[in-house]
């Protein structure tokens, strides 16, 4: 689809609505009267609302990244570091949790799902410490990462829709644990 000068109104309007209530309950209608402008033209940004909620979850995933900086990785980082990097990530979500419990359960989540690895596989890749590991392991690089990127999306989004959720650092601390068992074993020979 191609994106037209109301996109980011439209993307603002589906974040906000994802926020306040269940995505299965927010209509095109919805949408278009929380963003100010007509049907045809959420259909030249989305092909359904579904499509919408992923393209919000794309960027809220972007800005929860945004607030971690990218490391220069030239050495293996300690669990601490990693869980400091994921702490800020978390952070971010937990702000926004209201929304990824209601994309991450409502119409296309099996797609944000999809999407929501494939963008941690290139950000725990490229902005995260234990980058590095990843790629002097015994596996290709893409296999790895998007491995540990399926790991981390589903206890993230387990996390996110949990009752009663553990505190943002003890997530921080689970992940990070994660990402380094992943990233330990050996190095290329």
């Amino acid at each position: 689809m191609a994106r037209n000068s109301a996109y980011p109104q439209l993307l603002e309007a589906v974040i906000r609505l994802a926020h306040e209530r269940e995505t299965a309950t927010i209509t095109v209608t919805d949408i278009v009267r929380e963003a100010g402008v007509t049907r045809p033209t959420f259909y030249a940004a989305f092909t359904d609302p579904a499509n919408a909620f992923t393209h919000a979850a794309a960027e809220e995933i972007t800005r929860a990244f945004a607030s971690s900086p990218k490391p220069q990785a030239t050495r293996q980082f300690t669990e601490d570091e990693l869980a400091a990097f994921f702490a800020e990530v978390l952070a971010y979500v937990d702000g926004h949790r209201s929304f990824f419990q209601h994309v991450s359960q409502g119409p296309g989540a099996h797609d944000i799902l999809k999407h929501l690895i494939a963008a941690l596989s290139g950000r725990i890749a490229d902005y995260s410490p234990a980058g590095l590991a990843l790629q002097s392991g015994p596996l290709p690089a893409e296999t790895t990462t998007e491995a540990v990127a399926a790991a981390v999306a589903w206890t993230t989004l387990s996390w996110v829709n949990e009752s009663s959720p553990r505190r943002v650092q003890e997530m921080a601390d689970i992940l990070a644990g994660l990402v380094l068992r992943f990233s330990a074993p050996g190095g290329k020979e």
